[in-house]
């Protein structure tokens, strides 16, 4: 037995030291041996062969074919030395050029036309060259595959040929063909960074994947096509490029959109989801230009608003916001800010009180009379009506508003009464607020002094924050909360998320100064977190309450007061009881 193995084992020793080719003909295999420098000439692999290179080859001149140079179709090519190619060459599967321990390559020499299908650039040492000289031609039906330590030099563009085929293109450092598309999509994928002009045919739509980014690198993307931004993908308008001139932009929820010139820049009226403003100078916007998403503004840039030009938008599905704004950046102008409120119809009333405050500065009652139905003040839709549907708490009394003129000042806490049983002044409703942006930190707040008592204050920025007292700057305050609109108080915990134009209630601790801070790091750069708004801390707006109160007071003023079933509860009787009480803030309706 021990002859037999090591018979065996002499015998694959003789295989791999004196073979050095193994070849076919017609749709065979080729494969040139790792240590072999030869030139490959007549005798080379037939068409539809499948051939791997290990090592330095120099394809060139032949007897085989027609015209000066070889020209040849193979099924595959696996390059994993340096290939040399003088001749046209034709892989109709998937070119690959991966390096193992040392550099793999292949040069085109001949003018083309060079056809391949895929083509995969591999490397794990930066070693994995692939060299296009000016004037080749090289068209590509499939995709282009490269990663980041590969290198695929192209001097002259690469012709994507694939007609109406969707064809993907990872990597960068070249300039891209389309003309020949009809039809399809190209997607961009990687860090790929435009080294020239793409122009897109009608027809045919440019996409930017998910995870990926693409810089324009002060080149146009433009043309009679499409250009989409995928969920995830991020398109860098750099250099002193603008928003790409193309007939069709589609910018998918969860995308993003960056101008980072080093210098002034018009932001386009697009629909963005995502949008990040960075480098330096003045970035205009340009009227209509909405965002459902996260505004972030980094380096030393001015985001310009103009005068309602930016709208960040709030709807049932989610709420944007202007969110971190870096210390050395800036926004001017008056963006508009929406805040979504919905219908109350499936609690089973008519309507509610809502705790909000104005996310951005020089605001009156007038912002909000302009958007829902109001009444009970000079202005209001029902001026002479008794009942006062706006009011603040401020300290010891609630205030009522007496004009539409009245300031509502950044960081106060405003009640207001929204929805009827008439459905033409019913909600869900926007309400929407034009002015200028706070930005950095606030401590602009009016608290009231006196001992264990509370004041209405409302989130000052146009972004929903995380509400911390253990880490704000805060002194003399205490008990935050706010006031959903199914009337329950809901504690403001640490680590609680205050929506966009949230109000809350903090109680002075004792008699004497008190000061709370918000910070610019305090805000949230999600949309779900802004969308957090007068949520409620139970099931109650799906169940039925247990047992209820109702008055009506003699100027049509509604209050309730409920006992519900805690659903955490056993069977029998729990400390201190099976019910919580919930009633409204204004409510007279006592029961225990």
């Amino acid at each position: 037995m021990r002859k037999i193995i090591l018979l065996l084992i002499f015998a694959s020793f003789y295989l791999i030291s004196f073979s050095k080719t193994t070849t076919a003909t017609g749709s065979g295999f080729w494969l040139h041996n790792l240590y072999d420098n030869v030139t490959w000439s007549n005798g080379s692999p037939a068409d539809g062969d499948i051939v791997i290179i290990n090592n330095g080859v120099s394809i060139s001149g032949g007897t085989n074919v027609s015209g000066p140079f070889p020209s040849i179709t193979l099924q595959k090519l696996i390059i994993k030395g340096a290939l040399s190619f003088d001749g046209r060459l034709t892989v109709t599967d998937s070119l690959i050029i991966s390096n193992v321990a040392t550099s793999a390559s292949l040069s085109l020499n001949n003018n083309g036309p060079h056809n391949f299908n895929e083509i995969h650039l591999k490397s794990s040492n930066g070693n994995a060259f692939f060299s296009v000289g000016p004037g080749i031609t090289v068209n590509i039906s499939g995709s282009i595959t490269q990663d980041t330590k590969s290198t695929l030099s192209a001097n002259s563009p690469l012709i994507l040929s694939g007609g109406s085929n969707n064809q993907s293109v990872i990597g960068s450092g070249y300039s891209l063909d389309l003309s020949s598309k009809t039809g399809g999509t190209v997607s961009l994928g990687q860090k790929f960074s435009l080294s020239s002009t793409i122009t897109v045919p009608s027809g045919v739509t440019l996409n930017i994947a998910a995870g990926d980014t693409i810089i324009t690198n002060g080149k146009a993307i433009s043309g009679a096509g499409n250009l989409t931004v995928a969920s995830g993908g991020r398109l860098d308008i750099s250099g002193a490029s603008s928003f790409p001139a193309i007939t069709t932009t589609t910018l998918s929820s969860g995308s993003t959109v960056e101008y980072s010139n080093s210098g002034a820049q018009t932001v386009s009226n697009k629909a963005y989801y995502n949008l990040t403003i960075s480098g330096s100078g003045t970035k205009t916007v340009t009227s209509g230009a909405t965002v459902e998403g996260i505004v972030t503004v980094n380096g030393t840039a001015n985001l310009a608003c103009g005068t309602g030009n930016l709208t960040i938008l709030s709807s049932a599905s989610g709420t944007a916001a202007i969110g971190q704004v870096a210390a050395g950046a800036s926004v001017s102008g008056s963006p508009e800010i929406q805040r979504y409120v919905s219908d109350m119809s499936s609690a089973g009333n008519p309507g509610w009180w809502y705790f909000l405050g104005a996310p951005v500065s020089g605001q009156t009652i007038a912002n909000i009379s302009d958007d829902i139905a109001t009444s009970g003040f000079t202005g209001s839709d029902f001026p002479t009506n008794s009942f006062v549907s706006i009011s603040r708490w401020t300290g010891s009394a609630y205030t009522n508003a007496t004009n539409t003129t009245d300031n509502m000042n950044l960081g106060e806490g405003w009640f207001v009464y929204m929805g009827s049983s008439d459905p033409a002044y019913d909600i869900p409703e926007t309400i929407s607020w034009r002015g200028n942006v706070t930005t950095g930190n606030y401590s602009g707040f009016s608290i009231s002094s006196t001992g264990a008592e509370y004041t209405s204050l409302s989130n000052p920025y146009p972004s929903a924050v995380t509400f911390d007292l253990s880490s704000m700057p805060n002194s003399n305050v205490q008990n935050p909360y706010v006031v959903n609109n199914d009337g329950s108080f809901l504690a403001l915990t640490n680590g609680s998320t205050l929506g966009l134009a949230q109000g809350f209630y903090i109680e002075t601790a004792s008699n004497g100064a008190a000061s709370l801070t918000f910070r610019e790091s305090d805000k949230l750069g999600s949309v779900e977190g802004n969308s957090v708004f007068n949520k409620s801390s139970k099931s109650f707006k799906v169940i039925k309450p247990r047992l209820s109160a109702e008055i009506t007071k003699v100027n049509g003023e509604v209050d309730f007061s409920y006992l519900e079933l805690d659903d955490t509860k056993t069977l029998g009787m729990d400390y201190p009881a099976d019910f919580d009480k919930y009633e409204n803030f204004n409510g007279i309706c006592i029961l225990g």
